[in-house]
């Protein structure tokens, strides 16, 4: 049976392409790629002769993962095995009906989705691993409620994506349980909602683009189109092979060259559960992932996230990532693609712990695969302290080790114009002692909210322009970061804060970062120096040169989870019994602090939304003459 065809790609990213275009403000690049140039796509027409399930597993491997949960290689498995049953078994019990409901933007219905998806693959899995018809009965009110849809959003195509993989899994996993007539709902569904939108021309933007959602889209659609194949072959074959050439490019440029994900831990835990998901889908039908994998920024990417995971349940929170740390499941897969167990420290320090475990990520069935296959050996703590991850959002970490009172440095450079980014160049979080000082501010309710109140003014919040609303809400501003402002102004969007040195040596470990760019043409030079000093305090020297325009302001800024309180000596930071000291030599400063209070700085937004509970802004004020160098030096110290 011919598995592969050979077709000419043009203008369409594909493997090994190094002639890309700068990127744009947003982060996407265009695809160009010279016209002579092969690619390897499969002959879709084998799914038509493949037997349901054929999406991940097949029949036998089914069986053996099955045989799995009876004769575990490893506890680990055997608890993540008891955990996704008990989330099958909440779910029933919960019997939720799902909704065509709008968020409070009024333009998604990817909670629904999203919902569905966590029940539909929980529940498969629970009934395929124990044959309970309880499973069985709430999947397929599930697949009924969502196919009743009037559709699935496909004007905001996550929603669409999301649903797709949903109800492509449970009509897969469950199709010799599921009736006639429900199947042939579910065909018509996938093809009318799923797949003919996403061919569509108003599907080029994430088809071509290069953030998570040409990740997110493209598996949810490949699924679709493997699951119905045989039904609408023409259309599957063409979101199939659209999507190979197209997200192999995007893997390309979103992780290159080192794994770093630019758009922050957050999104790096969706667009690479959907990665993971994607490659899966291709090696199961074709044999292959027709070398995605293989490219070298994402073969390096499960360091980028466990560097990300700070030291107290909290994430390396930058750009419009939350800071509570997700569960690293995606590490059972890295561990058997590329035969290194080291990446599942994390996720075997949390099994091991005792605590339950969260299995509700939607796609958790999918690592249990992987995980079936660890055999239980031993896996160290990584010795690394100092990991330094290039990309066009580029970042440093240090830390002396991965215990709860360990202390956690992590520095964030790039720009504000990409996507999903704050104004937050030269910002930093620090833990020490089991609390996080240096701290992210997060809206309640997330962007949703924020676009509820842009939505009557006609303003978007995902414009990078300098003088945009996204640059006015609180929370985005450089105000509430903690980083530097001139003269209270705003950061200069396209500026890019470039490392200069990485420090890694005995008695200290961080980076230097230029912000020049950043600032604006009121200063010639402004650098950075943040880093752990004998393994003990935070000191951060500021280099700041001021031009001939005349004398500038500048604000030292920290968002704390600590209560602040601002002295003559100081700002006393405060965390139940937990006292820290933050102290600036080398100018005369004026100790402060401000409002967390988005109201008390009113606009059509602020004066309406929340911040998330406990984070107070506190920091200095000092001038820096014209023409002149002002350098301080502040520390962070535990008292």
């Amino acid at each position: 049976m011919r598995i592969f065809r050979t077709i000419s790609a043009l203008c369409i990213g594909i493997l090994g392409v190094s002639t890309l275009k700068a990127q744009t403000a947003t982060g996407v690049r265009d695809n160009v790629v010279p016209a002579t140039e092969k690619v390897q796509l499969p002959d879709c027409s084998v799914l038509a002769d493949m037997s349901h399930p054929r999406l991940l597993l097949s029949a036998e491997e089914m069986e053996e993962l099955k045989q799995q949960t009876k004769r575990p290689r490893s506890t680990a498995f055997a608890r993540l095995h008891e955990a996704q049953i008990a989330i099958a078994d909440k779910y029933v019990r919960e019997n939720l009906t799902i909704r065509y409901k709008f968020d409070a933007s009024g333009k998604r219905i990817l909670t629904e989705s999203r919902r569905a998806l966590s029940r539909i693959f929980a529940c498969a899995y629970a009934y395929r691993m124990t044959g309970g018809q309880e499973y069985l009965d709430y999947s397929a009110k599930v697949l009924e409620d969502v196919c009743n849809f009037p559709n699935w959003n496909s004007a905001h195509f996550l929603d669409a994506a999301e649903m797709g993989f949903a109800v492509a899994i449970g009509y897969d996993w469950l199709y010799d349980a599921l009736s006639s007539d429900l199947k042939s709902r579910i065909v018509e569904a996938l093809r009318t909602f799923n797949l003919e939108p996403s061919l569509e021309s108003t599907a080029d933007k994430w088809a071509k683009g290069t953030t998570n959602w040409n990740q997110v889209c493209h598996a949810g659609c490949t699924a679709a189109a493997m699951a119905v194949y045989e039904h609408c072959p023409q259309t599957a074959d063409a979101v199939i092979s659209r999507a190979i050439r197209a997200n192999a490019h995007a893997v390309e440029v979103i992780y290159e060259p080192e794994g770093v994900y630019p758009e922050g831990a957050g999104y790096w835990d969706y667009g690479t559960n959907f990665q993971i998901l994607f490659n899966t889908l291709l090696t199961r039908a074709f044999g292959t992932d027709f070398g995605i994998s293989s490219l070298p920024g994402f073969s390096k990417t499960s360091e980028f996230f466990m560097f990300s995971q700070g030291n107290v349940g909290k994430r390396f929170d930058y750009a419009d990532t939350k800071s509570f740390a997700f569960t690293f499941r995606q590490a059972w897969y890295f561990a058997d693609r590329f035969a290194d167990n080291s990446s599942l420290y994390l996720d075997l320090k949390a099994i091991n712990s005792g605590r339950p475990l969260d299995m509700s990520e939607r796609l958790s069935p999918l690592f249990l695969i992987y995980a079936a296959r660890y055999d239980g050996a031993k896996v160290e703590q990584p010795s690394k302290k100092v990991y330094y991850g290039q990309s066009a959002i580029p970042i440093v970490v240090a830390r002396t080790g991965w215990d709860r009172e360990d202390i956690y440095l992590g520095i964030k450079g790039g720009r504000a114009d990409y996507s999903h980014s704050h104004m937050d160049v030269g910002s930093f979080v620090y833990e020490a002692g089991g609390v996080r000082w240096a701290s992210e501010s997060h809206v309640k309710g997330g962007y949703p909210a924020i676009e509820k109140q842009l939505k009557p003014l006609g303003r978007s919040l995902f414009s990078y322009k300098p003088n945009s609303w996204r640059w006015k809400v609180f929370s985005y501003r450089p105000q509430d970061h903690n980083t530097l402002t001139i003269n209270e102004k705003l950061h200069i969007p396209s500026g890019e804060g470039k490392f200069t040195r990485i420090i890694d040596e005995p008695g200290r470990m961080g980076a230097e970062i230029d912000i020049t760019a950043v600032l604006g043409d009121e200063v010639t030079k402004a650098t950075r120096t943040i880093e752990i000093i004998d393994g003990n305090y935070l000191q951060i020297t500021d280099s700041i040169t001021a031009s001939d325009l005349g004398p500038v302001d500048v604000r030292f800024n920290i968002m704390s989870d600590a209560h602040s309180m601002a002295t003559k000596e100081g700002i006393i930071l405060t965390s139940g019994d937990r006292v820290a000291l933050l102290k600036a030599e080398g100018a005369k400063v004026r100790y402060c602090t401000w409002s967390a209070d988005p109201a008390d700085y009113p606009n059509e937004v602020n004066s309406y939304i929340t911040l998330e509970d406990g984070t107070s802004v506190c920091g200095y004020l000092y001038t820096v003459p014209s023409g002149k160098t002002r350098t301080v030096t502040t520390t962070l110290r535990l008292q």
